[in-house]
């Protein structure tokens, strides 16, 4: 089952981005489904995540002393990398779409430098990649569809990734895209060799890393502090970047933000308000057993998945 999460309501131009512009993703989940991930139990009250787009990213670690059970001291864990997100195939009303650009977000539980399942609310969850797709510029980048893939079953890479900024890998996983999930229309088999948008995504190499922000901080830092949030308290002690992997790139590119939250075994962990724990952001590797969300931060121009 995927959680629920909902893009933060700003828009970037990214103009040192290779490819496609830019958007800022929520911080993570809550237990209503929510992309409050504020720890802080004092003053803050804005869980919502309705139209009126008043989502609350902060992500305060005053909770330390709160209900975090500490997973170090767990040493008799049972993981599951069951198949949760099941190919239902097309949507019976399909009707033709055209992708101008994606954002890829991914959501690992890790133990150990291996990728599990997970519990979430007392709900079993895969870990999974989220392919977002969007209209262009003319349709102010509005969302048409996503494509959701199991991904508990993907494996520590073997091979040296060269990241695009410099930065350095934690923790990098090769990913085997297939029997994923969708509610995409049908594509234009002229354009695109295929109607099925899967067929696209599963003829390329992808992957996922954690690693060290170097240029995301650049454009994440003045959008986080232009929406009124406190990067240097709420967001820097926590956030690092994400990377995807993609065999038409010139190896790992730093596209995604990531926050790691506190689990008991595979089991994720709320504050005594609800809200996910925060871990502090990784300086090395292998990166803390967690749950990890690598929020996908730049629109990426679909047309390249053609090639």
């Amino acid at each position: 089952m995927k959680l629920s999460h909902l893009l933060f309501p700003l828009v970037l131009i990214a103009t040192a981005c290779e490819i496609g512009t830019g958007e800022l993703d929520d911080t993570g989940l809550d237990p209503e489904g929510d992309t409050d991930t504020d720890t802080d139990a004092d003053t803050d009250t804005d869980t919502d995540t309705d139209a009126d787009g008043d989502t609350d990213a902060d992500t305060d670690a005053d909770t330390d002393a709160d209900a975090d059970a500490d997973s170090d001291a767990d040493t008799d864990c049972e993981f599951n990398d069951d198949a949760l997100i099941a190919d239902t195939g097309l949507p019976d009303d399909s009707v033709e779409f055209e992708p101008a650009y994606f954002i890829a977000t991914a959501v690992m539980m890790i133990d150990d430098n291996e990728v599990w399942d997970f519990e979430y609310d007392s709900t079993a969850n895969s870990s999974y990649i989220d392919f977002t797709f969007f209209g262009d510029s003319s349709t102010s980048y509005a969302e048409l569809c996503t494509i959701i893939y199991d991904i508990s079953d993907a494996a520590e890479t073997t091979s040296t990734w060269t990241t695009d900024s410099g930065g350095q890998l934690y923790g990098a996983f090769d990913l085997s895209l297939a029997d994923g999930y969708t509610d995409c229309g049908i594509l234009d088999e002229g354009s695109w060799d295929t109607t099925d948008m899967r067929d696209v995504l599963e003829k390329h190499k992808f992957g996922v890393g954690i690693g060290e922000m170097v240029n995301v901080a650049d454009d994440l830092k003045p959008a986080v502090q232009d929406a009124g949030l406190d990067w240097d308290n709420d967001w820097e002690p926590y956030v690092t970047s994400g990377y995807l992997y993609w065999d038409l790139a010139a190896g790992a590119l730093e596209w995604m933000y990531t926050f790691g939250y506190d689990t008991s075994c595979d089991v994720a962990l709320f504050d005594g308000d609800g809200y996910l724990i925060p871990l502090d952001k990784p300086t090395s590797g292998p990166v803390e057993r967690g749950l990890w969300v690598a929020n996908g931060f730049y629109y990426v121009d679909a047309s390249y998945l053609s090639h």
